[in-house]
């Protein structure tokens, strides 16, 4: 029950932000799929949080990684067999759909997201 949750809180919270980021600095709009895409995103990072026994700087790359691979598979089926690119991060990205400087701001995204869960995680203590 949990990681459903968290799924609707990641793709409602990426969402959101990829609305912002276009609405500041781009075109405006997004796309709907911005949500399974930041739901899959929250849910892998809350199972490496939950799973892995490691440093939470190893925690965010991974879970930078796991974003990127994300893009890398949605970006890649929108852009190569539906062929309606969903974004573009310019003739640098990697397939046309991912980029390196936006994997590492994921992995940076990744350790605010972990230390939030990390608080939630010791407010739920609290209050049980």
């Amino acid at each position: 029950m949990k990681y459903i949750r968290r799924f609707f809180i990641g793709g409602a919270l990426y969402f959101l932000l990829e609305y912002t980021f276009r609405t500041t600095l781009d075109r405006g709009d997004t796309h709907p799929m911005m949500l399974v895409l930041g739901g899959l995103s929250l849910v892998s990072i809350s199972i490496i949080e939950d799973k892995l026994k490691c440093s939470i700087f190893i925690k965010a790359i991974l879970g930078g990684l796991a974003v990127t691979f994300f893009e890398l598979i949605i970006g890649g089926y929108y852009m190569y067999v539906l062929h309606d690119p969903i974004w573009f991060y310019g003739t640098a990205a990697i397939f046309k759909v991912i980029s390196v400087t936006w994997s590492m701001l994921w992995c940076a995204l990744s350790l605010i997201v972990l230390i939030v869960l990390r608080l939630l995680a010791k407010l739920e203590k609290k209050l049980s």
